[in-house]
């Protein structure tokens, strides 16, 4: 039986995986993340059908289930991260050469 803040935890850790408020490129990276967290805690039969092919269904509600959306939501964050700092080098370089070019 799960106490109230077991389930307000969980509620609250699974917030964290929606994406649909991203800029769409951002959303591209989210999305397989919140359908891993998803697998991991909804019962199969409550899984959109795109994702209902995969191999387990919802892990055991345990202590080690929660350790594994929190280490799925740290991969997210990075992975977020990895991208917005390349696109952010990327259009520094882009708007220097830019002002390289501009000045001549």
């Amino acid at each position: 039986m799960k106490t109230k803040e077991v389930e307000q935890r969980l509620a609250d850790i699974m917030g964290c995986f929606e994406y649909e408020h991203l800029p769409e490129d951002l959303q591209l990276i989210s999305k397989p993340f919140c359908a891993m967290a998803a697998i991991m805690v909804i019962d199969k039969k409550d899984i959109p059908t795109e994702l209902q092919n995969t191999s387990f269904g919802p892990l055991p509600d345990n202590i080690w289930r929660e350790q594994a959306l929190l280490k799925l939501l740290e991969a997210k964050d990075a992975a977020v991260r990895s991208y917005v700092i390349k696109k952010k080098m990327d259009d520094d370089i882009k708007r220097q050469v830019d002002e390289m070019f501009e000045k001549k």
